[in-house]
């Protein structure tokens, strides 16, 4: 959907900043250092650091925003309102937006059954993966299952 591309748009930039900032000496003066209020360097590779760990450990125990705070070495509340700054969400949604990209990857394996796709990008439940993906698609994990058959991917 297009909210989903919005916020891959957004952790791209994010990163391309990033990587853009660490060779700031390489280009125009006026790409250094600039607002001294944004967020260091380091308190950035750490929220990407903990974002790429999420997305390749969806299944995890503890993927709070509590514990992944805590790997980023900042408090709830700091890592908080960066998320939100940076993504322009909250993280339990960008979370749930995340699994859902795994979700609709593995739906596409007829082999998986609905449940084995929500467990293992990361849902709780079979009821809680059924209400994010029609909140976010407009339509049952079954029935987006079923309108991928009907297109032959």
């Amino acid at each position: 959907s297009a909210h989903d591309r919005e916020l891959r748009c957004c952790m791209l930039l994010m990163e391309f900043m990033l990587t853009l900032d660490e060779h700031r000496g390489e280009f125009a003066p006026e790409l250094r250092k600039g607002d001294s209020g944004s967020y260091s360097d380091t308190v950035m590779r750490r929220m990407i650091m903990v974002t790429d760990y999420i997305k390749n450990n969806l299944t995890a125990d503890d993927l709070s925003q509590g514990t992944m705070a805590e790997m980023a070495g900042i408090s709830k509340e700091y890592f908080s309102r960066i998320f939100r700054n940076v993504t322009g969400t909250n993280y339990s949604k960008w979370l749930n937006i995340i699994r859902l990209e795994k979700a609709t990857e593995l739906l596409a394996d007829k082999q998986l059954t609905l449940t084995e796709t929500a467990m293992l990008s990361g849902f709780q439940s079979i009821s809680s993966f059924n209400r994010v993906f029609r909140e976010e698609k407009g339509m049952s994990p079954g029935e987006y299952r079923a309108l991928l058959s009907s297109f032959h991917i």
